[in-house]
């Protein structure tokens, strides 16, 4: 986790949208776990209570809510790590993988990969081409 630096240099501007956006919508998500799914509608007040005050303090003075956010960035970056690499994972080895091996089963070879030892070389000639056009199409 090294290679990649969590950022800690937020404007008020983006301090504000934190206080007045995500953490009340958070908030929000915990406290309706809290309510319906737990069954504890004392502390889902109590989370909602709080966010209130806090969003509130963000909003008119976003500097005292800054540790907040830190801490939230912190703690969101370990987790952003290891979910972005496992559906990298899941993505190579559910589809490229199999693609990959059915290839292989069908004797499929795009590259041509093959080892000729009789061969001299593995230079493939190409015919020029002499239209000037070929260098407005790069791609």
């Amino acid at each position: 986790m090294g290679l990649i630096e969590v950022r800690t240099d937020f404007s008020d501007r983006e301090i504000r949208q934190f206080a007045g956006i995500w953490l009340p919508a958070f908030a929000l998500l915990v406290g309706l776990i809290l309510w319906n799914k737990l069954q504890l509608p004392n502390a889902a007040l109590a989370v909602w209570g709080v966010t209130v005050a806090v969003a509130l303090v963000g909003l008119l003075k976003p500097k005292a809510i800054r540790p907040l956010l830190l801490g939230w960035m912190f703690a969101a970056f370990p987790i952003g790590w290891v979910v972005s690499h496992v559906m990298l994972a899941v993505i190579y080895y559910g589809c490229m993988t199999p693609i990959g091996l059915f290839m292989r089963l069908i004797g499929k070879d795009p590259l041509n990969r093959k080892i000729d030892r009789s061969a001299e070389t593995y230079w493939v000639a190409r015919e020029p081409t002499t239209d000037t056009k070929r260098y407005f199409r790069q791609f």
